[in-house]
């Protein structure tokens, strides 16, 4: 019950915030906007606030639909489709929009973070989809654009974390039919 009664504490807030940036945003349209810049800079603000009421609400769909319409304010903003890309693939398991978002980014990446990044993201979809080589792939691409750029730390560390994962997770079939191969043997066997 406290839990329920923070929870809705918490969207009331929110709300009452979101009613503040409708309310101002009027008051700019009233007094005639500066720039398209500043309208889509504080539409994107409530969009990210409508996103994390959503969220409280497990409201899945909505959430996404607010972050597409985030990421088409401005195209060119690589974070926000990320965001978009990643919430479709964890919350709404849409795997091939995600990575058709992603594809058409990489196209378009000249920066070698970026591109890694991309990589790694295009990995995650691979694993989420249960397509381990795949994500193995991408993730020593990731690993190999990490390296060449002279990337270290928490980065780098977690691309060698996603290669030793993918390693793990295709090891397993093996390693259940080897078990099963030492049961069979073991019953035959007396100590």
């Amino acid at each position: 019950i406290i839990k329920l009664f923070i929870c809705r504490e918490i969207i009331c807030c929110c709300s009452a915030k979101i009613r503040e940036n409708n309310r101002m945003l009027a008051q700019t349209l009233e007094q005639g906007l500066k720039s398209e810049a500043e309208y889509r800079d504080m539409r994107a603000r409530e969009l990210t606030q409508a996103v994390d009421i959503a969220s409280m609400r497990f409201d899945n769909r909505a959430a996404a639909g607010y972050l597409k319409e985030r990421m088409e304010l401005d195209t060119a903003n690589v974070d926000w489709t990320m965001d978009y890309a990643a919430f479709i693939r964890d919350y709404l398991g849409h795997y091939e929009e995600a990575m058709a978002l992603y594809r058409n980014l990489l196209r378009k990446s000249s920066d070698v973070h970026l591109t890694a990044r991309l990589h790694s993201s295009i990995g995650n979809v691979y694993e989420s989809d249960g397509r381990y080589d795949d994500a193995l792939n991408s993730y020593l691409t990731s690993v190999g654009l990490k390296e060449s750029a002279s990337v270290s730390g928490k980065s780098l560390a977690s691309g060698y974390l996603a290669v030793a994962s993918m390693y793990v997770r295709k090891s397993i079939p093996m390693l259940k039919a080897i078990l099963r191969r030492l049961r069979k043997y073991t019953r035959n066997v007396r100590i």
